[in-house]
C-alpha cells in the first residue's frame, strides 16, 4: 500500500497487513483490530486511536513498528497478540495502553502518552524509562509480566496491583519501579536480574523470589504492607543499596529455597523467618534478625555481619561460618543462641558486638572464634572447633571446660576478660599472651587454667572468685590481682621474671597449694591484700623494685635473690624465715620478716622504709657475706646476729645493733651511723671505718665495746652519742676519731692511730697513755673535757686549741700532758686532781684552775708566756715547783 493518503479500521473486524506499505497518511484505528505481519505494516505515518480505540497485533513474532502512535482521549489501544511485538516509535495522547494478549509487547520509544497501561496477560518490556508514558500500571485479572531489555531502566510510573493479579518481574536485566505500588496483589520475582523497589509501596499481596535475581529494597515499605516475602525454586538474593540501611518487617517464607543476603548496606528484618530454607549471608553488610524466626535450613555467613536480636533469630538449624567467615553479635544484650555453629577450615567467626551474646549450641569445625567486639561472649556448649579462639576486646565466659574448643586462646590488642558461668571450671587451653596485651580473668565464680600461659603480654585477675593456675607459665607481662584470689596450684607456676602486683584491699596471692617452691620476678600490693605461702617457699628473682604492704602469711619463706629493691611494709606473720641473697631488701614495719630468721648468704642490703623500725628477728649472717646496711632511714635490729659473714654500714641513716651479737665477720662502717645496745652487738670481728667514715655511739650508758677498731686513711670515727661509751679494742689505721656528742667516751685501748683526735663536745677518758694513738689532740667548737681512768697516765699527744674552744682536764685521776699545746684557745683545770704540764705551751687563750684542782708545770715544761693564769676556785693551785725553767 502506497500514496500519501492514508487507512482508518473503524469497522469490527481485524484486518492484516501483509505487504512492505509505504503509504504516509497514517492510520487510524477507533474499531475493531489491526494485525501487523512486518515492520513496514503500518506505512510511515502515524498509528492514532481513537474512539474507544481498537486491538494492535502481530502475525511475525519479533515485529518491530516504528510508527508514532496517538491515543486519543478516551481511546485504549489493546495488544492483544500472541506473538511479541515490538513499538520503537513515541506513543503520546491522553489514551491508554492494554495489554491482554499472551504475548509480549516490547515499548521502546520515549513515551508521553497519560491514560496509563493495562496488563492482564502476557508481558511488557520496557525499552527505557519512559516507556509506559505518565500514568499508571494497573495490573489486573491473573496480571502479567513485566522487564526492561535495557539493563539499569527505573520506571516511576505508580504500580496497581488487582486482587489476585500477580505482576510477574521475570527479566535478565535489571529493573527499578520507584512508583508507589498499591492494591491486593502481588509480585513475583521470577527473573536473573536484579530488582530495585523504591516506592512507599502499600500493596498487600506479598511477593516471591523464585529465579535466583537480586531484589534491592530502598525502604521499609518497599515490600508493602503485610505481605509476606515467599523463596522458593532458585530462591535469590535481599538487600539494599541505601547507605543508611534498610528495616522490613515482612514475614519472609523460606519454601525449600536458600535467600542470600548480599549487600553492603545494613539490613534489618524483624518479621518472623520460617520455612525449611536457609540464609545465607555473603555481603559486606550488616544484617540483624530480630524475628521470631523458625526456618530449619540453618544460615551460612561467609562475609559481614550478622545481629541476632531474639534467641531464636537464626531458626532451628545450625550455623555454619565458611570462607573467610564473618562478624555475630547481639542487636539485644542478653540474647542467647542455642543453634549449633560450624566453623569451616580457614574461616574465622568474629563476635564482634558491643551487647552481651550468649552461644548454648555446640561449636564445632576447624575454624576458629575471634571476641572482637566490646560485648561478653558466653559459651555454654560442649565445644570441639580446633581453629583456636583470638580475644582482643569484651571478654568470654566459660559455661564448660572444653568452652573453647581443643585450640589455643590467644589474646591480642588491648586484650579481653575471661571467666566462667559454673564455679569450679577448668579451661585446659594454651594461653598466648601477645606484648600490650592483658588477659583479664575471674568474676564471682572459681576458675581453673591448665594450660600453659606464655608470651610478652600480662595477666590481670579479678574477683571475688578464685583463678588457679596449674601450669609452668612462661609469660613476662606480670600479674596484676584487683581483687579476688590468685592461686597457685599442683604443678603450676609462674614464670620467675614475671613481677606480681596486687592492686586491691583484699586481693589475695596463694600459693599454699603448690607443689614446688615459687618463684616471681618483683611482688608490690597494696595495704590489705595478701599472700598465703602456706608451706611453700616463694623466691622473689626479679631486678625491678617492687613495694607490698599487705600481709604475708604461712609456714613458709621469703627469699629475695634478685637485683633490685624490695620494700615489704605491712605486718608479716609467715613463719619460714627470709633468705636474702641478692638486691636490696627495705622493711616498713616491725614485722616486716615474719617470725623466722633473716639469712644472709649473698651480696644483699638492708634498710627501712620509714624512720625508727626495729626488727626482733635472728640474723645469720654466712660465710664470707656482706649484709649492706644502705639505708636513708634509722633501723633497728633487736635480735641476735650470728655467722661468719659481716655487716657494713654504708647508708646515710643510723642502724641500732640490740642484739648480743656473735657474728665474726666484722663490722664496716663507711657513712651514716652505727647505735650500739650493748658490749658484743659488734660481734667478734673488727669495726673497720671506710671512706670518709661515719658515727658511733651507744644507746645504753656505759656499754663497753671490745673489739678491735680500724681507721681507715681519710676515715673519721664519729663519736657522736649522749650515754657514755667505753671502746676496749685496740684502735689503729691512719684515719681519726672525732668526739662530738654530749656523752663521755672512754678509750681502754694501746692504741696507733695517726689521724689524730677531734674534741668537740662531750668528753674523753683515756685508760692509757697511747689512748689517743699518735696524732694531734684538737679540741674545736666549744670544745670539751679530757681524763684518765688511770692516775698517773701521761698523754704525749701535741694539743691544739681552736679559737673559742676550752680544754677541761682533770678528773679524779692525775693526768699528764706531755705534748706542746698551741693555739688560740683555752685550758681548764678542773680536780680534784693534778694535771701535769711537761710540754711547751704556745697557746694564747687563757688558763683556768677550778676549786681543789691543781695544774703543775714539770721538768721541761712551761706555761704560755702570753696566756692569763686564773686561779678561779677554792683551794686552786699552781705547782711551779718541779719546773726547770722560769716561767
Amino acid at each position: 500500500i502506497g500514496g500519501s493518503g492514508g487507512l482508518a479500521q473503524s469497522g469490527a473486524g481485524t484486518t492484516t497487513l501483509l505487504g512492505a506499505n509505504t503509504f504516509s497518511g497514517g492510520t487510524a484505528l477507533s474499531g475493531g483490530g489491526l494485525i501487523a505481519g512486518n515492520g513496514a505494516a503500518l506505512g510511515t505515518g502515524a498509528l492514532n486511536v481513537s474512539g474507544t480505540g481498537g486491538t494492535l497485533a502481530t502475525s511475525a513474532s519479533g515485529t518491530v513498528l516504528g510508527n508514532a502512535v496517538n491515543l486519543g482521549a478516551g481511546a485504549t489501544l489493546g495488544l492483544n497478540g500472541s506473538a511479541d511485538l515490538s513499538l520503537g516509535g513515541a506513543i503520546g495522547g491522553n489514551g491508554s495502553l492494554a495489554q491482554i494478549g499472551a504475548g509480549t509487547t516490547t515499548l521502546l520509544g520515549a513515551n508521553t502518552f497519560t491514560g496509563g497501561t493495562t496488563l492482564g496477560s502476557g508481558g511488557l518490556v520496557a525499552g527505557n524509562a519512559a516507556a509506559l508514558g505518565t500514568g499508571a500500571l494497573n495490573v489486573i485479572g491473573t496480571g502479567g509480566t513485566l522487564a526492561t531489555n535495557a539493563s539499569g531502566t527505573v520506571l516511576g510510573n505508580a504500580v496497581n496491583l488487582g486482587a489476585g493479579a500477580t505482576l510477574g518481574l521475570n527479566g535478565a536485566a535489571d529493573l527499578g519501579l520507584s512508583g508507589t505500588i498499591a492494591g491486593a496483589g502481588a509480585l513475583a520475582l521470577g527473573g536473573t536480574g536484579a530488582t530495585t523497589l523504591s516506592g512507599a509501596n502499600t500493596f498487600t499481596g506479598g511477593a516471591s523470589l523464585t529465579g535466583g535475581g537480586s531484589l534491592i529494597v530502598e525502604g521499609g515499605s518497599a515490600l508493602g504492607v503485610g505481605g509476606a516475602l515467599n523463596v522458593s525454586g532458585l530462591g535469590g538474593s535481599l538487600s539494599t543499596d541505601l547507605a543508611a540501611g534498610a528495616s522490613l518487617a515482612n514475614t519472609i517464607g523460606l519454601n525449600g529455597a536458600s535467600l542470600t543476603l548480599n549487600g553492603a548496606n545494613a539490613l534489618d528484618l524483624s518479621g518472623a523467618i520460617g520455612g525449611t530454607g536457609g540464609l545465607v549471608l555473603s555481603g559486606t553488610g550488616t544484617t540483624t534478625l530480630s524475628g521470631a524466626n523458625t526456618f530449619g535450613g540453618g544460615t551460612t555467613l561467609s562475609a559481614g555481619t550478622l545481629l541476632a536480636g531474639s534467641n531464636t533469630a537464626l531458626g532451628t538449624g545450625a550455623l555454619n561460618v565458611a570462607g573467610a567467615g564473618g562478624a555475630l553479635g547481639a542487636a539485644v544484650s542478653g540474647t542467647t543462641l542455642s543453634n549449633a555453629v560450624n566453623l569451616g577450615a580457614g574461616a574465622t567467626l568474629s563476635l564482634s558486638g558491643a551487647n552481651d551474646l550468649g552461644l548454648g549450641g555446640v561449636i564445632s569445625g576447624d575454624g576458629g572464634l575471634a571476641q572482637t567486639g566490646a560485648g561478653i561472649t558466653t559459651l555454654l556448649g560442649a565445644n570441639t572447633y580446633t581453629g583456636g579462639t583470638t580475644l582482643s576486646g569484651g571478654g568470654l565466659l566459660a559455661g564448660t571446660g572444653s568452652a573453647l574448643g581443643t585450640g589455643a586462646l590467644n589474646v591480642t590488642g588491648a586484650g579481653g576478660s575471661l571467666g566462667t558461668t559454673v564455679a569450679g571450671t577448668v579451661l585446659g587451653n594454651a594461653i598466648q599472651l601477645d606484648a600490650g596485651a592483658a588477659l583479664t580473668v575471674g568474676n564471682a565464680n572459681d576458675i581453673g587454667l591448665g594450660g600453659i600461659i606464655s608470651g610478652a603480654g600480662g595477666l590481670s585477675v579479678t574477683g571475688p572468685g578464685t583463678t588457679t593456675l596449674t601450669a609452668a607459665e612462661t609469660f613476662t607481662g606480670g600479674t596484676t590481682i584487683g581483687s579476688g584470689t590468685l592461686a597457685i596450684g599442683a604443678g603450676g607456676s609462674l614464670a620467675a621474671s614475671s613481677p606480681v602486683n596486687l592492686t586491691g584491699a583484699g586481693a589475695q596471692f596463694n600459693i599454699a597449694g603448690a607443689t614446688t617452691p615459687q618463684s616471681i620476678g618483683t611482688l608490690s600490693g597494696v595495704a590489705g591484700s595478701t599472700i598465703d605461702l602456706g608451706a611453700n617457699n616463694l623466691t622473689l628473682a626479679g631486678s625491678g623494685n617492687g613495694v607490698f604492704a599487705g600481709n604475708i602469711g604461712g609456714a613458709g619463706g621469703l627469699t629475695l635473690a634478685g637485683t633490685g629493691t624490695e620494700a615489704l611494709t605491712g605486718n608479716n606473720t609467715y613463719a619460714g624465715g627470709t633468705a636474702l641473697t641478692g638486691g636490696s631488701l627495705l622493711v616498713g614495719s616491725a614485722a616486716a620478716l615474719g617470725t623466722g630468721a633473716l639469712d644472709v648468704n649473698g651480696s644483699a642490703s638492708l634498710g627501712a622504709s620509714v624512720p625508727g623500725v626495729t626488727l626482733g628477728n635472728a640474723v645469720n649472717l654466712g660465710t664470707g657475706v656482706t649484709l649492706g646496711l644502705n639505708g636513708a632511714t634509722d633501723l633497728g635490729l633487736s635480735g641476735t646476729i650470728a655467722g661468719d659473714g659481716s655487716l657494713a654500714q654504708t647508708g646515710t641513716g643510723t642502724t641500732t645493733l640490740l642484739g648480743a651479737n656473735t657474728y665474726t665477720g666484722g663490722t664496716t662502717l663507711s657513712a651514716g651511723g652505727l647505735i650500739v645496745g650493748s658490749g658484743s652487738a659488734l660481734g667478734t670481728g673488727a669495726l673497720n671505718v671506710t671512706g670518709a667514715g661515719g658515727t658511733f655511739a651507744t644507746n645504753v650508758g656505759g656499754t663497753l665495746v671490745g673489739n678491735a677498731v680500724n681507721l681507715g686513711a681519710g676515715a673519721t670515727l664519729g663519736l657522736n652519742g649522749a650515754a657514755d661509751l667505753s671502746l676496749g679494742g685496740v684502735i689503729s689505721g691512719d684515719g681519726g676519731v672525732a668526739q662530738t656528742g654530749t656523752g663521755t667516751t672512754t678509750l681502754l685501748g694501746a692504741n696507733t692511730y695517726t689521724g689524730g683526735t677531734t674534741l668537740s663536745g662531750g668528753g674523753l677518758i683515756a685508760g692509757n697513755g697511747s689512748a689517743l694513738g699518735t696524732g694531734v689532740l684538737n679540741v674545736a667548737g666549744a670544745g670539751g673535757s679530757l681524763g684518765t681512768s688511770v692516775g698517773g697516765t701521761v698523754l704525749g699527744n701535741a694539743v691544739n686549741l681552736g679559737t673559742g674552744a676550752t680544754l677541761t682536764v682533770g678528773g679524779a685521776n692525775d693526768l699528764g700532758l706531755a705534748g706542746a699545746i698551741s693555739g688560740g684557745g683555752n685550758l681548764s683545770v678542773n680536780g680534784p686532781s693534778t694535771t701535769t704540764l711537761t710540754g711547751v705551751s704556745t697557746y694564747t687563750g687563757g688558763t683556768t684552775i677550778g676549786n681543789g684542782s691543781t695544774l703543775a708545770v714539770g721538768a721541761g715544761g712551761s706555761l704560755s708566756g702570753g696566756s692569763l693564769v686564773d686561779l678561779a676556785g677554792a683551794g686552786a693551785t699552781l705547782d711551779l715547783s718541779a719546773a726547770t725553767s722560769p716561767q
